[in-house]
């Protein structure tokens, strides 16, 4: 598909793909990546606030919460 990449360059092709992004493209990027920025930052404070539950149980901890 290398040898293809030249055809995306024609002029016709650059103003069909800059409306398409300006229309469609932009918006669903970044929706996407604010939907991932918002599961990693759950996920980040998901893992701060919860504890190992195993732990407890078997006095494993690795770290030492007195």
């Amino acid at each position: 598909m290398l040898f293809l990449q030249h055809l995306l360059k024609h002029p016709v092709c650059k103003t069909l793909l800059d409306i398409k992004w300006k229309k469609f493209g932009r918006y669903l990027y970044y929706g996407m990546l604010l939907a991932y920025l918002l599961f990693l930052a759950t996920l980040t404070t998901f893992s701060l606030v919860v504890t190992n539950p195993s732990a407890a149980v078997n006095g494993t901890c690795l770290i030492n919460d007195k």
